[in-house]
């Protein structure tokens, strides 16, 4: 239940700093376009990291055995 909050707080978090900077004519699209290739691409594989552990681990995760472990 607290891994669910963090998760949540982050999500939450993340998504106030990205309208803050808007609100300040940020435009965060424009500084990630604006940095060099291996910055771009560290960027964009870490969201998908992201996705994917989030996704893939969130709520109800429960590891189960393979299908013929205890066979």
């Amino acid at each position: 239940m607290q891994a669910d909050l963090v998760v949540i707080l982050c999500g939450i978090l993340i998504v106030l700093l990205y309208d803050l900077l808007k609100e300040n004519n940020i435009d965060v699209m424009k500084l990630i376009r604006q940095q060099k290739l291996p910055v771009r691409w560290a960027v964009c594989y870490a969201l998908i990291l992201a996705v994917v552990v989030f996704g893939a681990y969130g709520g109800g995760y429960e590891p189960i055995d393979p299908m013929y472990a205890s066979f």
